[in-house]
């Protein structure tokens, strides 16, 4: 789903038929999260049948640095981006550990998101400014916020309030529409205006698209404004989103790029990891504590520093070069020591752990 989410935040702007049909097929290969040149991802793309046998890979290069041009000098993320060595990634750290077993929990539904998406797609080009307005308080009531549309003259548009208690914050709405083309006015002044008359942290920009405007992207960063696109909101909507993960939407400046940030974190990110780390763990010390019965005074200690070795040469054996972290191990002792979940406990005054639920002990 990120791959293609992602994709779906991207702002047509200059790019041609054949260069769009080019990043979207190496998006796909390139989701893994693992490097390659432009020829690996064409063969790739062919093998898949993502493209037809018939595409010229001479393109391939050209369209792939272009882009990445293009969109740095629109100040914009691109989705991918070149390595020293010539390869291509997506915009994200790499990612060549393992999946975990099982996957990691799906994310909540909203269970009228396509309601409110349509909504959205059918008042942002309407003739309805207030239509819109509603539509995006709406949309960020479904992502869980409480919203507040106000509208008219010499008003803000709305504002939300994110129910988070100590962590709650506050962003204010300025709605933009357009009838058939992308916003390129610089906005974000009017956007900021009522930050501080309403007490908020925050301030948004919402419109249908834009345009490759560097004056709004400068505007943006000297205000304080986010700049979000329909497609923004309707991505976060079917990714079944929160107000805490995301905050970090807020800060100025477009918003695609760290939506992509928060999806890629879902699916490759800490979770993962932590996850993957447990089901190492799990069956090295399950095999450990197999070869010490009768004498458990000679049981080796699975401590911290023992973990990482033990997760660093599991991952290498598996094809990873990328090592754990100490934090992320202790993540994974604290989870697997969790009450709730029980399948380890804490010895040595937390200094290490074994595992009460082995996955196979033979006498």
């Amino acid at each position: 789903m990120q791959e293609r989410l992602a994709r779906e935040h991207e702002g047509t702007g200059r790019i041609n038929k054949r260069e769009s049909s080019i990043i979207d097929a190496a998006l796909v290969v390139l989701a893994d999260g693992r490097p390659r040149t432009y020829s690996e991802i064409f063969s790739e793309a062919v093998t898949h049948k993502i493209v037809g046998a018939s595409a010229n890979e001479k393109t391939w290069y050209n369209s792939l640095q272009g882009y990445i041009q293009r969109r740095f000098a629109e100040g914009r993320q691109a989705l991918i981006v070149q390595d020293v060595d010539r390869r291509f990634r997506l915009n994200h750290p790499a990612d060549d550990w393992p999946a975990p077993r099982p996957p990691l929990p799906a994310a909540r539904k909203i269970a009228n998101a396509e309601k409110l998406s349509a909504a959205l797609h059918a008042t942002a080009r309407g003739v309805d400014p207030a239509a819109f307005e509603v539509a995006v308080c709406d949309a960020f009531t479904g992502l869980g916020y409480a919203a507040k549309h106000l509208g008219g003259h010499a008003a803000p548009d709305g504002y939300i309030d994110a129910p988070l208690g100590q962590l709650g914050y506050r962003a204010m709405l300025e709605c933009k529409t357009s009838h058939d083309s992308d916003i390129r006015g610089p906005y974000a002044a009017e956007a900021a205006k009522y930050v501080d008359d309403y007490g908020a942290q925050f301030s948004a920009l919402v419109v249908p698209s834009f345009g490759g405007d560097v004056l709004l992207a400068r505007e943006l960063q000297t205000h304080h404004v986010s700049a979000w696109e329909v497609r923004d909101l309707t991505a976060l909507l079917e990714a079944g989103s929160n107000p805490l993960e995301m905050r970090p939407l807020f800060e100025a400046g477009y918003v695609e790029g760290r939506i992509r940030d928060l999806l890629w974190e879902r699916e490759h990110g800490r979770p993962k990891r932590v996850a993957v780390i447990c089901d190492i763990l799990l069956a090295t010390a399950s095999a450990a504590q197999s070869t010490a019965l009768g004498s458990p005074k000679d049981a080796p200690l699975l401590d911290e520093d023992a973990a990482m070795l033990t997760v660093d040469s599991a991952l290498v054996a598996q094809g990873a070069h990328i090592p754990c972290t100490r934090d992320d191990v202790r993540a994974a002792f604290a989870h697997l020591c969790d009450p709730l979940v029980g399948l380890a406990v804490p010895i040595e005054s937390g200094r290490g752990i074994v595992v009460c639920a082995p996955q196979s002990i033979t006498s």
